[in-house]
């Protein structure tokens, strides 16, 4: 599991932190939730219990786990630097996240995340000593793959608990479809290592074949296997992983991978028959779709209109929307549009006039949460409105006259059943059931009562009523749990379950005494709807590429047998049922203190080459697990200048408004002469977000202690500084370049006589923008803009210079780039520059090879034209000298750059780049220049 902060600030510094310490645990949590901290602290616990034998004793002598309620995502990471922590995020996941078919979601989660801490722990052998060397960077596993990592920690939640993901039908059933499609067996050892690939199933590939492998692997040898594995690589150089699986198992992983395909491959055949034995479950037709994934088909009212959820590879989740032209259409034979898009929308509901829906989204609120809320979208003139703000809603339904709206409210760790009226006033809890409870799909049935799903903390998921009025709650239909997506439809109600052993559609007799299938998936059908108007059912299936909605005929889904065939699991349950173990926890709450994780427990190398030398670096650092207190620590050497250059930064979190200091003490090489210039900066920042614009805009204020020595001259500048900047331009998917959008970033500082030897103001200005609109697919047209603009500087060697090239973050000033010319060909005290490319995909490739740590996802390229102009001095080649020049003489390069993105060492995102780039101007470039580099 993969997680991320809500905003760029980490935590709300109002919030007061608590901390239980346990015998292995430090369990640190918001103080408003308390309960289920202490629940936390046992499953923890029971997870060392459990775990430790396996990985040989070999485990941390204390794990911090941080109970973060920053988001409505269900997720958890693990880090082993600068020392053992788990994040893991409290809210239930929704029934359509790949993990919904949990058992216990707080004990899981700990017991997959723990898995990792300890999968991440020894470094025995040679790697011993290192430790003491370089500190708690040196964990020689880190470095396996991710399906290792995240196969291992699924395979061990299923384990020690009596769901898991290797038990769930959900999950499971990509793997049916995917193998009954022909696409399973075209993931090989190389592909499910990544989460880089955008097409189905995206990010879940470590975890879905992963798991499969590791089940292979465990079944093929025992469970001591886990532990010795682990010892083995904890003393091997990383990345050379296939000795001791052929060791253990005389096979190599692309072998064990191969015969796990097959397993799977033979059982869903023989499911197939049996389930296509009892019925023709015949589709129609699938309805076009603009994404690989299509689900939750909602029709309007008048039946004239359809919407539904929707995934590419390009946006993470937009609402498509067809309508009829007469009443005889089937919704399968119009195209779709894109109508909005929005971040993990579950569900979209219409209201009563059919022109008008009420769908969720999550989107950063109060700065500092990311949090699921409820918006009005009308369809004739797209105009969106937020009806809740920060109230963590999702799943909406509309009552049929239109006046109430209502929805599952998140906390952390439970769900409530609530609602509000159309317009987002009259906010009432209607149900709040205990800790570890899950509420889903809430649908009114008349405006008295709601039907709705409720998952307990032993995973029994079934469907209530609960009548408004009285405010009584009663269960129907038991016998076909685990049942959820519930959906009233003008045909009658309908829910999804999984009873047969796959997931199918049901729809309930009007007193909710009993139900009868609708469908007979293979795979797996799991929301839809019912287009009275042509009697069609429409419904979200599963194949091997993605979920897609289907149409079915009125004579084929009214017909299908009383009892679905039982299916037995995809993946045989070998499984022992687990009982948790008796563990006793000291529960005592204290202060939560940030000084104890402060102090550094590494230090990492890093080594790049520079045009015509080399440049070498060793960083620390720290944060508390919060984030209230974060520094960083960089020495370097270059061989250029032959000098030592020191940085620090160290942020405070806990400010309303966060404060960060620098300090940079710096030896700058100016290619052109040899010319050294050593600086050092003092800079206290303060930053914020602007009240009343959107998170896009950020500003700060600081102050600027600037010291240059060069030539002999000692010049000293000292004064605030402001900025503002804004930045909307994302980069997702298939995507090699952001394509619409931009970013703009305005500073002014200006330097005070009194406190130095020298004053004068400065402007900067770097502005980007990206076009893609009327350009062939993932085509992009990029500019950029820069300014630096101190007209009353009269020391040009202070001022701005020109790069070479775009090199990595903090090696070399990339801002002023022009390429075709050395670094540094241009100084001034007023500094101009531009920059046009156009980028052309060139191949998806998306390949790797076998075990090997180098992985190729996209091949692209780029034209480019460079131009900048100064007021101060220029480099000639032929005087070896800088001569004066202004801003009205323009120096222009060009070129082409060849890019592959790639992923080294399993883990590392690294981009490739080789330039080719001219210089028009013959006394200041050299022509034609070959370029090499990478960025992370």
């Amino acid at each position: 599991m993969g997680a991320n902060r809500a905003s760029a600030q980490t935590v709300d510094p109002k919030i007061h932190f608590k901390v239980i310490e346990t015998s292995h645990f430090s369990i640190i949590f918001d103080s408003r939730h308390r309960l289920l901290a202490e629940l936390y602290a046992d499953y923890a616990e029971e997870a060392y219990s459990s775990l430790v034998p396996k990985f040989n004793e070999q485990a941390p002598t204390k794990t911090v786990v941080f109970i973060d309620d920053v988001g409505d995502l269900a997720n958890g990471s693990a880090v082993g630097v600068p020392y053992p922590m788990i994040t893991a995020f409290a809210v239930l996941p929704s029934p359509s996240d790949p993990v919904s078919d949990y058992g216990n979601w707080g004990r899981e989660l700990l017991m997959h995340e723990f898995t990792h801490v300890l999968n991440f722990e020894p470094a025995n052998g040679v790697f011993s000593p290192f430790r003491y060397i370089f500190g708690s960077l040196v964990r020689p596993n880190m470095f396996l793959p991710r399906w290792y990592l995240e196969g291992l920690a699924v395979e061990e939640e299923t384990q020690f608990s009596n769901y898991g993901r290797l038990r769930s039908p959900n999950f499971t059933a990509q793997l049916r479809a995917m193998s009954l499609d022909g696409t399973l067996e075209k993931e090989d050892i190389s592909r499910i290592n990544e989460v880089s690939i955008p097409t189905w199933p995206g990010g879940t590939r470590p975890y879905l074949m992963g798991s499969l492998l590791w089940d292979e692997i465990v079944r093929a040898k025992d469970e001591d296997i886990v532990g010795k594995l682990n010892d083995r690589y904890s003393r091997r150089m990383p990345f050379f992983i296939s000795g001791p699986i052929n060791d253990e198992i005389d096979r190599n992983f692309q072998e064990i991978l191969d015969d796990a395909y097959k397993g799977i491959r033979e059982r869903s055949l023989a499911q197939k028959s049996k389930i296509e034995a009892e019925s023709d479950f015949h589709i129609k037709s699938s309805l076009k779709q603009l994404g690989f994934d299509s689900n939750s088909p909602s029709i309007s009212p008048d039946q004239k209109k359809l919407v539904n959820v929707a995934h590419s590879e390009d946006i993470d989740s937009f609402i498509e929307f067809r309508e009829r032209k007469d009443n005889s259409q089937s919704f399968a034979d119009i195209e779709p549009k894109k109508i909005l898009e929005g971040s993990v929308i579950q569900k979209v509901s219409w209201l009563p006039n059919s022109n008008e829906i009420i769908f969720d989204s999550i989107d950063i609120y109060d700065r500092y949460y990311h949090y699921s809320d409820l918006y009005k979208f009308n369809i004739t003139n797209h105009k969106k409105e937020r009806l809740t703000k920060g109230l963590r809603a999702r799943e909406p339904a509309v009552s049929k006259d239109g006046q109430h709206i209502c929805f599952v409210e998140l906390e952390a760790g439970k769900t409530n059943l609530s609602q509000i009226r159309a317009d987002g006033s009259n906010y009432e809890a209607l149900y709040s059931p205990e800790i570890q409870h899950r509420i889903s799909r809430p649908e009114f049935l008349n405006e008295h009562e709601i039907v709705f799903s409720e998952r307990n903390s032993n995973g029994v998921e079934s469907l209530k009523i609960i009548d408004l009025s009285r405010r009584a709650i009663k269960e129907v239909l038991p016998e076909y749990a685990p049942a959820h997506f519930s959906k009233m439809t003008a045909a009658g109600f309908l829910f999804e379950s999984e009873k047969s052993g796959v997931a199918n559609i049901y729809i309930a007799s009007s007193d909710f005494t009993s139900a009868r299938p609708i469908t007979n998936a293979v795979t797996a059908a799991t929301t839809a709807d019912i287009d009275t108007l042509r009697q069609e059912l429409l419904v979200t299936t599963l194949s091997g590429k993605g979920q897609n909605i289907s149409s079915v005929e009125k004579q084929v889904w009214q017909n299908q047998p009383t009892l679905l065939p039982l299916v037995s699991p995809l993946i045989p349950d070998h499984w022992k049922t687990y009982s948790p173990p008796e563990v006793q926890v000291d529960k005592n709450v204290e202060e939560y203190s940030a000084w104890q994780y402060l102090y550094p427990r590494y230090w990492l190398p890093f080594f790049y080459f520079l045009p015509g030398g080399s440049y070498f670096s060793a960083t620390t650092g720290a944060s508390d697990p919060i984030g209230h207190h974060v520094y960083s620590l960089l020495a370097s050497y270059d061989t250029l200048s032959n000098r030592p250059s020191i940085y620090g930064s160290y942020t405070n979190n806990m400010l309303s408004t966060p404060l960060t200091l620098n300090l940079d003490d710096y030896y700058e090489y100016i290619y052109t002469i040899g010319f050294i210039r050593h600086n050092t900066l003092v800079n206290p920042l303060l930053t914020s977000f602007i009240p009343g614009l959107s998170n896009n805009f950020r500003m700060g204020f600081g102050w600027d202690y600037f010291q240059s020595d060069y030539l002999g001259n000692l010049i000293v500048r000292n004064g605030p500084s402001v900025f503002v900047s804004y930045s909307n331009a994302i980069k997702r998917g298939l995507q090699i370049s952001p394509e619409t959008g931009g970013s703009a970033l305005l500073s002014y500082t200006t330097y005070v006589p009194q406190l130095g030897n020298i004053d004068y103001e400065e402007a900067n200005f770097h502005g980007a923008y990206y076009f893609s609109k009327f350009l062939p697919r993932h085509h992009v047209l990029a500019g950029f803009a820069n300014l630096y603009y101190a007209p009353r500087l009269q020391r040009n060697l202070l001022g701005r210079t020109t790069s070479s090239a775009f090199y990595q973050q903090n090696i070399l000033d990339s801002s002023f780039v022009l390429r075709g010319y050395p670094y540094g060909a241009l100084i001034g005290h007023n500094l101009y520059s531009g920059n046009l490319e156009y980028r052309f995909p060139i191949k998806n490739s998306f390949q790797g090879y076998d075990v090997r740590p180098l992985f190729f996802q996209k091949y692209y390229g780029a034209f480019f034209i460079d131009a900048a102009s100064t007021d101060g001095f220029y480099y000639s080649n032929k005087d070896q000298f800088y001569l004066s020049t202004d801003a009205g003489h323009y120096f222009v390069g060009t070129g082409a750059e060849f890019k592959a993105d790639t992923t080294i060492f399993y883990q590392i995102p690294v981009t490739l780049t080789l330039g080719l780039y001219y210089g028009f101007d013959p006394v200041a470039s050299y022509g034609f220049t070959p370029f090499i580099g990478f960025t992370l």
